[in-house]
């Protein structure tokens, strides 16, 4: 397991802005859910977004808040350059470069969202410390991120096609995120996994789709990539072991859902 280095993040979702919303189900399923947990905030609340993106839940927390300062942060100059060409009269957040880990807030907020961003972190403990820092008194921080377990089709195809574990970047598992949480002085007031699953179809599909949205990454150069003949199997493995009747395959997300609020 590894983490790219925050320039590759920044170059590779920066190249994805514009055709992201179109491959991002996953991301956009896993949006909705998180807006169907928010709880209420006041009216004319601040609310902070980190990792926004092409504003997925941007215009979810807009539509939920319609009278809210929203302040949405993302590391992509072309993730942010495509959200302000999207709203370009900022009737639906601020939208402002940023790297969502290291963000130091000037302001206090009844709300913090983070959606399918917290995986990219490498130090998400240090992060969680700035949200808690970011809240106002009675604020709440509201999380969905990938989990351990996430793609796991993928990975049983590329194990038996490549005799080794799928490199990529680590995915914590949820209890691992509910003790940083807590240990950065953040109380969960609930925590819930789910799948989302979402069809393709092929799995060549899947691989596409991950590559467009940028969230394919090299891994350690020292590590070969697969050869035509090992992807061949992987597709033909992934196609053999878990395509439907209909013959889609299936990629499940593992999600961390989670609310959180200071401690006093």
């Amino acid at each position: 397991m590894f983490f790219p280095g925050k320039q590759a993040i920044l170059d590779r979702f920066s190249r994805a802005a514009p055709g992201y919303d179109a491959r991002a189900e996953p991301q956009r399923q896993i949006a909705r859910r998180l807006a169907a947990l928010l709880p209420a905030v006041p009216a004319d609340a601040r609310i902070l977004e980190l990792g926004c993106g092409t504003g997925l839940l941007t215009a979810l927390l807009r539509a939920k808040c319609p009278l809210a300062r929203i302040r949405a942060v993302d590391l992509a100059p072309g993730m942010i350059a495509w959200c302000r060409r999207r709203w370009p009269r900022g009737e639906v957040a601020d939208f402002c470069v940023g790297d969502a880990e290291t963000f130091r807030a000037d302001a206090r907020f009844a709300l913090v969202a983070a959606c399918s961003v917290f995986q990219w972190f490498g130090d998400p403990a240090a992060a969680a410390r700035r949200v808690r820092a970011a809240l106002a008194a009675g604020g709440v921080f509201a999380m969905a991120v990938p989990v351990e377990g996430t793609l796991g089709e993928l990975a049983a195809s590329y194990r038996e096609a490549a005799g080794r574990t799928m490199p990529g970047i680590d995915l914590r598992d949820a209890p691992r995120y509910t003790a940083l949480l807590e240990e950065a002085g953040l109380s969960p007031r609930m925590a819930a996994v789910e799948d989302v699953r979402v069809f393709y179809r092929r799995p060549r599909a899947l691989l596409r789709a991950l590559r467009e949205i940028g969230a394919t990454f090299t891994p350690d150069p020292a590590l070969p990539p697969l050869d035509a003949a090992r992807t061949r199997r992987l597709l033909r493995v992934y196609r053999e072991r878990f395509a439907a009747r209909d013959g889609r395959v299936p990629a499940t997300y593992r999600v961390l859902y989670a609310l959180s609020e200071p401690v006093a």
